[in-house]
């Protein structure tokens, strides 16, 4: 497993959310890019001075995904498989925008959103082809939305329509 910090540099002037960290972790010939909050200028700079350290199977999207982050040049830069987006439920802030979702989903780019899949469980390195994440809402549901399987159905007299 190598750690590589990308972001910021000990000389840098950033501030705010541009003074992220930027790190890249790669595992068994997998990599994910961890972004930070970053916003235009840093990605500009991590374009322009290091284009080669960006490439990336997985990326957590810069500033949950707000329209002051991922500009169309990181988006190629970085060239994800799959992108997360780390936003709470019902946000306030409205992260992931929909003009940067669908910059993504234009590059054919497959993402998954914390608001909605709650945790996301990734594993790198441990396939020959990237996994996708497990998302906690789904392997976790509550027991009211348990589909029932047509014997269990029987049992309680309810018909239901085209299953075996």
């Amino acid at each position: 497993m190598q750690f590589t910090m990308l972001h910021p540099h000990r000389d840098a002037a950033y501030e705010g959310n541009d003074s992220s960290c930027v790190l890249r972790i790669e595992a068994g010939g997998q990599s994910i890019l961890l972004s930070g909050d970053i916003e235009r200028a840093a990605e500009a700079q991590l374009v322009r001075d290091q284009p080669e350290q960006l490439a990336s199977d997985v990326l957590v999207a810069p500033h949950h995904g707000s329209r002051s982050s991922s500009t169309a040049a990181f988006v190629a830069a970085v060239s994800p498989t799959i992108v997360l987006y780390s936003a709470g439920h019902r946000s306030q802030f409205g992260h992931p925008s929909a003009e940067v979702v669908q910059r993504y989903e234009a590059s054919g780019t497959v993402t998954y959103n914390t608001a909605l899949s709650g945790a996301l469980t990734l594993r790198l390195g441990g396939e020959s082809a990237l996994v996708p994440p497990q998302e906690f809402r789904q392997t976790h549901r509550r027991y009211w939305f348990a589909r029932a399987t047509p014997e269990s159905a029987r049992l309680h007299g309810v018909d239901i329509q085209g299953e075996e």
